[in-house]
């Protein structure tokens, strides 16, 4: 789901219900009724932040008013509302999912992500009228949501100025030897109130840019929507804060989700830590010389052997049987199924602090590799030579296991190097320059 996406134009509901069949007399005076109150809710100004109470109303009246054609209360004696058929898409076309490894798959564009459980397209205008009235009634009623959120967000009028945000972003990183923030290019995905991705990087002058150098990036990206943001702020001191800013902008009214699908909220687990399915969530603990972990979707079950076999990652990130794991603040160790633009390190504590993260393999009750691999965190060696040294006091990982570490310090090889004794540096590790946010380490890289 994408709760900011608007709901339908007026143009587009008259034309689909120009063409619907004969409707009883009731169920056309509610038809009319509804784009008489879509019209007037495009008509408010989308950027303005007195206007989202106005807004709000109507998203609610709108979607009261959906539900009422939804229902048999304007169909007495005519064939009820059919949900199941209402409920199917049209096919129209192939469309294209990433799964976790980077393998691209073609399925119909009416099939829905694995990993997101969204639709991969959808066309309003394409849609017969009753299935436009079921989403009209359920995205007027997101939508309001969103808009409260906004609404809170922004009810501090300093809070509304770009100086508030961009300060924000630029603040430093957080981190000492016993901790780490997320980085500052990543920082907007946490301020997002849906936690949309953003990952900026930093060029030579210090200014944020956008990784992706190949000139083919995303136009609806948050990442381009953030930018050009930024850039218009420059000359418009009164420009709107930006997820007002967005709500004339295409990332929020596209009626054609191939369009933006590629703009999609991160899993940020809640304090207790249930995440989704495919999120794959598990608490890791140690017992005697036993790894164990259990289910944090499914409480009720009973803990079991750990093992990441049924993880993937990212060739840059492990591949195959490598999960992202963060050791947080309270001493928890947490696994889960890292995915680009589904669920993220900071996915684990919704962008806090850890003591480190990366990736990891566990097997037979042992850690057989383990890193700093985290774009968002970039954890420096000392926090990763902390969390080995928490594994070896519960015997959970051997001398022989395989260690990476980017960052000031770059290092590939078994444990025992690793923790020889030396001086290290904290970090923070440094903002990587365009295109190399993922920060693989290199293989042969000297022993520190």
């Amino acid at each position: 789901m994408r709760p900011w996406r608007d709901i339908l134009s007026s143009a587009t509901f008259d034309l689909v219900a120009g063409r619907a069949p004969e409707r009883p007399r009731e169920l056309n005076q509610c038809v009319q009724k509804i784009s008489q109150k879509i019209n007037q809710y495009h008509r408010i100004k989308k950027t303005s932040y007195p206007k989202l109470v106005t807004r709000i109303a109507m998203l609610r009246e709108i979607s009261r008013l959906a539900g009422d054609y939804n229902s048999d209360k304007h169909r007495a004696g005519h064939a009820p509302f059919d949900l199941a058929q209402a409920s199917q898409r049209r096919a129209f076309g192939t469309g294209t999912w990433m799964d976790a490894v980077g393998n691209v798959t073609n399925v119909p564009r009416h099939h829905k992500n694995p990993v997101t459980n969204s639709f991969l397209r959808g066309v309003a205008k394409n849609e017969s009228l009753d299935r436009n009235m079921l989403t009209l009634q359920r995205r007027a009623l997101r939508k309001a949501d969103y808009l409260e959120m906004l609404r809170t967000m922004y009810r501090d009028e300093a809070s509304r100025t770009p100086e508030a945000l961009i300060s924000e972003l630029n603040k430093p990183q957080e981190v000492s030897a016993r901790s780490v923030g997320i980085v500052n290019g990543v920082r907007m995905e946490k301020l997002d109130p849906v936690h949309r991705p953003v990952e900026l990087a930093r060029d030579r002058a210090g200014n944020f840019v956008d990784p992706d150098t190949t000139g083919n990036a995303d136009p609806a990206s948050m990442n381009t929507m953030l930018l050009q943001w930024m850039h218009e702020s420059k000359t418009d001191r009164k420009l709107p804060p930006f997820f007002l800013w967005l709500e004339d902008k295409i990332v929020c009214l596209s009626e054609d989700k191939g369009e933006i699908a590629r703009v999609a909220s991160v899993e940020y687990a809640p304090a207790n830590h249930h995440g989704s399915a495919q999120a794959k969530l598990r608490m890791v603990f140690f017992t005697g010389n036993r790894i164990m972990m259990s289910d944090l979707s499914r409480p009720q079950n009973a803990a079991e052997s750990c093992s990441t076999a049924d993880y993937s990652s990212a060739i840059d990130k492990g591949g195959a049987g490598v999960a992202a794991y963060v050791w947080t603040l309270s001493g928890e160790v947490l696994i889960g199924q890292h995915q680009q633009s589904g669920f993220h390190h900071s996915s684990f504590e919704s962008g806090g602090e850890v003591r480190c993260a990366g990736m990891i393999r566990i097997d037979n009750h042992r850690v057989q590799l383990v890193t700093n691999n985290s774009g968002h965190y970039r954890p420096s060696a000392v926090h990763l030579r902390s969390f080995i040294s928490f594994l070896q006091d519960r015997n959970a990982i051997d001398g022989t296991a395989h260690v990476h570490c980017a960052g000031f310090v770059r290092y590939t090889g078994d444990v025992a190097g690793f923790m020889a004794p030396r001086g290290l540096p904290i970090g923070p590790r440094t903002q990587p320059r365009v295109g190399t946010h993922r920060m693989p380490p290199r293989v042969g890289t000297h022993r520190v």
